[in-house]
C-alpha cells in the first residue's frame, strides 16, 4: 500500500510539471522617439533622396511643385527601415506614393542605441522638394 500512494504522489509530481509553461524570452517592443544615441545613416540621406525620388512630368501638368512634406519611419534594432508614414503630404498622393515607395529602398542605417543595446527608434524629417 506504501508503494502505491509513493508512485501516485510522484505521478501527480510529475503530470503538474509537464503542465508548467516553457519559460518565454521577453521581448522588448517599445519603439522609442528618443535615444540615448539616436539612430544615424551610414550614407548621405539628401544625396539619397535627391537620386531616387523622381517627380514624373506627368504629374507636373496640372499639379505644380510639391513644395513641403514630413515623413516619419521606424529603425530597427538591425538599421533596416520600415512603417514609413507620410506626416505632412506634397498635397499629390501620386508623388506621395512614390516617395513612400522611395523610402522602402534606403540602405541600412546605424541603430538608435539606448542602455547599450539597439533599439527601435522613430525618424522623422522633412523634405524640401525643388524640381530642376
Amino acid at each position: 500500500m506504501k508503494y502505491i500512494i509513493l508512485l501516485l504522489v510522484m505521478a501527480l509530481a510529475c503530470n503538474s510539471s509537464a503542465q508548467n509553461k516553457p519559460a518565454t524570452a521577453i521581448v522588448d517592443t517599445q519603439v522609442y522617439t528618443f535615444a540615448e544615441q539616436m539612430p544615424e545613416p551610414d550614407f548621405d540621406l539628401l544625396q539619397f533622396f535627391s537620386k531616387n525620388i523622381r517627380y514624373p512630368d506627368s504629374l507636373a501638368e496640372g499639379h505644380g511643385t510639391p513644395g513641403r512634406m514630413a515623413i516619419q519611419f521606424i529603425v530597427y534594432e538591425d538599421g533596416h527601415t520600415g512603417n514609413y508614414v507620410m506626416t505632412r503630404s506634397s498635397g499629390i498622393p501620386a508623388f506621395d506614393r512614390q516617395v513612400l515607395q522611395t523610402l522602402s529602398k534606403m540602405p541600412l542605417w546605424k541603430p538608435g542605441r539606448h542602455n547599450g543595446k539597439n533599439v527601435k527608434v522613430y525618424y522623422s524629417t522633412p523634405l524640401s522638394v525643388h524640381i530642376e
